[in-house]
């Protein structure tokens, strides 16, 4: 059986009066948009604007979430020629069947109401969460004592690899050299393709130059990061080799 467009979300944290939280978007049952996290009492409020002043008429205007910055584009509601449809960049699937603008009203409406209400729920556990916090709360003095002589065998572990490293770039043979470019290359460019798959969805949104990861799905923020391990590293290892071509044995 046909279902209009819903929210489900749970209040997770209420920061400065505003709710943030799990939210998910269904049409039918099926789920189109899902995130942890998200700025609940914004979406709210700029939902129950649009939703006050948008018509069916000619130029008649979509609705983009668009404050924090960062998460713009990743909940929007688009005019189509007979009717409206969810869309998102962080979307998981695209809904075909088009809706009638009064669903999406209504939607906004329930969102508002529901989230009020589970705002004070959430509201009236924060001081017991803040109490338990304060309990686990572990000295820092005693941190850094506990942690200290692990970080020295750490440091003296590292010091003690890179030695034969630096050893090798002051006197390089040719074919040790082009084996460590083949291996830094290749790590370099795997860096770049998994980069390119984190950005994607900012891509298909049509946004190229944002910097960054808070505004993509989890999912690629994790791959956004795990990127930035490949490149750095073998970035560094080519200017070393660069810098030690000339010394050939």
């Amino acid at each position: 059986m046909p279902q209009g467009p819903n929210i489900h979300f749970q209040v997770h944290l209420r920061k400065n009066g505003k709710a943030y939280g799990e939210i998910e978007v269904s049409v039918d049952g099926i789920t189109l948009m899902r995130a942890p996290n998200y700025p609940l009492t914004a979406l709210a409020e700029q939902l129950i604007e649009w939703s006050r002043r948008v018509d069916d008429g000619p130029g008649c205007d979509s609705f983009i979430f668009r404050h924090p910055p960062e998460l713009a584009g990743t909940f929007r509601i688009e005019p189509r020629p007979t009717a409206w449809q969810f869309t998102s960049m962080w979307e998981r699937h695209r809904h075909k069947r088009l809706l009638p603008l009064d669903d999406f009203k209504q939607m906004a409406a329930r969102f508002h109401e529901q989230l009020s209400l589970q705002s004070e729920s959430a509201n009236e556990d924060a001081p017991r969460v803040k109490l338990m916090t304060s309990r686990n709360w572990f000295p820092l003095d005693l941190a850094a004592l506990l942690f200290f002589p692990i970080i020295m065998a750490a440091v003296s572990l590292l010091m003690g690899s890179l030695f034969p490293v630096l050893n090798w770039l002051r006197h390089p043979t040719a074919s040790s050299w082009f084996w460590a470019l083949g291996v830094a290359t290749g790590t370099s460019v795997l860096g770049i393709v998994l980069l390119f798959f984190a950005k994607l969805p900012q891509y298909r949104a049509g946004i190229f130059l944002r910097v960054g990861c808070h505004h993509l799905p989890p999912a690629q923020q994790r791959l956004y990061r795990v990127s930035f391990w490949f490149i750095v590293p073998s970035i560094i290892v080519l200017l070393a080799l660069l810098a030690a071509v000339h010394r050939f044995q």
